[in-house]
């Protein structure tokens, strides 16, 4: 189980993928969440109807498959963790449409925001932490520090102890601290200018991202939050605001950018490596936000086609991600007691894709029978919560009218 998974593009952490509960009640219309709308187009409670949009839900697919196959090729791959960067895109580009024509509550935001993120997260990195107390010598990359482990369940930006690498026990969480920075941000920003809430949210990150590089900080939280990849947050935001307005690219502008972002990606698979900072913004973060906003656009002119399949892997697409390290490292353990290690999965193909394949379905099982009872079981809480009851209508006698003579 020891999780020695390939960087992240940056020689330090692995791609994480996230979406949320208000992102599921949008890209997979699910109606028993007050967000979600059927396709008939009934409003929400958040203000205008919310669409499905299985372009999200591609994406979405896409970025999971492409961030296992370099997880298990390593760094030939390297162009597959790129994937997070889209995925802080679509994080964006969610808050950005249910928020924009009303403010939600912040403590019904907040409260969704967590128990869609958390739950899961918590349930692996607890099972990476009894692991490690009960049988440490199967996990021997993982240190023993209650410090560390406190800081990985509260999502604290920390450095692994005895070293200066910046890693949560369950490695895959570390950009659960960008979304977490950005969903306190957003909560932030309804509550002191609800009214302004777009430019107060964009206030805020434009100032972090300022002082970060006029301080260039090195420690963990510093550096995580004020790193310039919360742009890519911000660019998804101000697009679903732009698009809510009625802004539409078009048909050519759309197949235009989502090949402008293929050959950017491409270029930069090439001549990039594993790019950091700002480099990365422009070389990964520009071709994702490109690549959104043309899939989006490409799906409002009526030109993309919806895929069971890849709505399915959408949306078992973080179960994917956080269980895959896991499955990835039993899996490379099997095939070594079977006298068939993966040593490369460029030179070895057939094999490779056997573990991506594997390492998938695991993560679809995780869905399935963890995280979807975890997901209802919040919902009903929720419900009882913040939604008050509907009360009947004491019966009215029915009078017969009065004829007018």
């Amino acid at each position: 189980m020891a999780q020695d998974l390939p960087s992240d593009g940056r020689g330090l952490r692995p791609v994480p993928l996230s979406n949320t509960d208000e992102e599921d009640a949008i890209i997979a219309n699910r109606p028993d969440h007050p967000a979600a709308t059927h396709q008939t187009g009934k409003a929400s409670s958040h203000g205008p109807p919310l669409q499905r949009l299985a372009s999200i839900q591609s994406l979405r697919a896409a970025a999971a498959l492409s961030v296992v196959a370099y997880h298990v090729a390593g760094e030939p791959l390297v162009i597959g963790a790129a994937g997070v960067d889209v995925f802080f895109v679509i994080s964006g580009f969610v808050i950005g449409l249910i928020t924009v024509a009303k403010p939600p509550a912040p403590v019904a935001f907040a409260y969704d925001r967590a128990t869609r993120v958390l739950p899961l997260y918590w349930f692996f990195t607890a099972l990476l932490v009894a692991t490690k107390l009960l049988a440490p010598d199967l996990l021997p990359n993982i240190p023993r520090d209650a410090g560390w482990f406190a800081q990985s369940f509260l999502l604290i930006p920390a450095a692994i102890p005895g070293s200066t690498t910046a890693f949560p026990v369950l490695h895959q969480g570390w950009t659960l601290w960008y979304e977490a920075l950005f969903y306190a941000l957003a909560v932030a920003a309804i509550v002191l200018a609800p009214r302004r809430q777009a430019m107060a949210l964009t206030a805020m990150i434009l100032a972090l991202v300022a002082a970060g590089m006029a301080l260039s900080p090195e420690g963990a939280i510093a550096a995580t939050y004020t790193s310039p990849l919360l742009v890519e947050f911000l660019a998804g935001y101000w697009f679903a605001i732009w698009r809510a307005r009625g802004g539409r690219p078009g048909t050519g502008l759309a197949v235009n950018l989502i090949a402008g972002a293929v050959m950017g990606l491409t270029l930069a698979a090439v001549h990039a490596g594993s790019p950091e900072g700002w480099l990365r913004l422009m070389v990964w973060g520009v071709p994702a936000i490109a690549l959104v906003i043309g899939a989006v656009a490409l799906e409002d002119s009526g030109q993309f086609a919806e895929r069971r399949l890849l709505n399915h892997l959408g949306d078992a697409s973080y179960a994917i991600y956080l269980s895959h390290g896991i499955a990835i490292s039993v899996l490379t353990l099997v095939l070594r007691r079977l006298d068939t290690p993966l040593e490369s999965a460029i030179d070895q193909p057939m094999l490779g894709i056997l573990v991506v394949v594997l390492s998938v379905l695991a993560g679809l099982a995780v869905h399935a029978l963890i995280e979807r009872p975890m997901m209802d079981g919040f919902r009903r809480l929720r419900s009882r919560l913040f939604v008050p009851p509907v009360r009947a209508r004491a019966a009215v006698p029915y009078r017969r009218p009065v004829r007018q003579t």
